[in-house]
């Protein structure tokens, strides 16, 4: 159990420092003697509490608190990697599926961790190479892409060592993990994952080939997708629904995707199972 003595907010770039729920952790924090931090700052007006570069919090006593939906929850899990430091969620957006909570419950919530009502469920990073030289992690997915204006990404994937896609001609791949299944995947018609599973789902992007369907396979396996030259100049690259640091890939270029040695910690108060949670927001 951690002894939280500093909450790191990340905010979604639309949240103002007027918002009530500021004046709420400015409350907590004055009545349960932790420190807050501001680690993502943005727009003119100066925040309410001091700023704190990611590298300069103190692992093992701070919490995370992402404040937005999913996709603001995605940009603190990749801040926070290969740190020691849970993360908790305030869904301030639509689905929120990785958050913990609403909006609404902020104060109740951040007091139950404080008392120590919380538990920690450990999920994979994964590493992906771009081009033999690229390597970036991502919780969710990395997605080869068509560019709009070419003709479709033709695509050969193997898996440790043996190959389960030939030609795979289509607007790309999916590569999704556990915890990615209910986003993009699922809506590109993949399988949705556990968490507790210890697999990656592949996932081709409205193909043209018959025989090509999602395929989960093992996590611990390296995954090598190669970009054919017959019918593409590029494919776009891109993970956890922003670019990649290199955001194309060319023809005999290759994208290899393993498990990364680093998990994150996602903090939750138990007020809804996976499958509550699945219910509630995805059905």
């Amino acid at each position: 159990m951690y002894a939280f003595q500093t909450l790191a907010l990340f905010m979604h770039p639309s949240m103002t420092f007027d918002h009530p729920v500021f004046e709420e952790i400015s409350h907590i924090a004055h009545v349960r003697g932790v420190n807050v931090v501001v680690c993502n700052h943005f727009g003119p007006n100066r925040p309410p509490f001091p700023t704190r570069p990611v590298n300069m919090l103190e692992e093992q006593s701070t919490l995370a608190v992402v404040l937005g939906g999913d996709g603001s929850f995605l940009h603190g899990a990749y801040a926070l990697y290969q740190k020691d430091i849970p993360i908790l969620g305030v869904n301030f957006g639509t689905v929120g599926f990785l958050t913990d909570t609403n909006s609404d419950d902020t104060f109740a919530t951040l007091c139950e961790v404080l008392e120590g009502n919380y538990h920690i469920e450990e999920r994979p990073y994964f590493l992906a190479t771009a081009a033999g030289y690229e390597t970036f992690p991502f919780v969710n997915e990395v997605v080869i892409n068509r560019h709009p204006h070419d003709p479709p990404v033709d695509i050969d994937v193997t898996v440790g060592g043996e190959q389960v896609f030939k030609d795979c001609q289509g607007d790309g791949m999916l590569f999704s993990s556990p915890t990615g299944s209910t986003g993009y995947n699922r809506s590109a018609a993949g399988p949705v994952m556990h968490p507790s599973q210890e697999t990656l789902s592949l996932t081709p992007i409205c193909t043209q080939s018959r025989a090509a369907r999602p395929l989960v396979v093992p996590y611990h396996m390296e995954v090598i997708a190669t970009i054919n030259r017959v019918g593409v100049e590029r494919a776009l690259l891109s993970f956890d629904g922003r670019k990649a640091p290199l955001d194309k890939l060319l023809p005999n270029e290759t994208l290899v995707i393993r498990r990364s040695p680093h998990n994150f910690k996602l903090v939750q108060t138990k007020r809804m199972s996976y499958f509550e949670r699945y219910q509630q927001k995805l059905t």
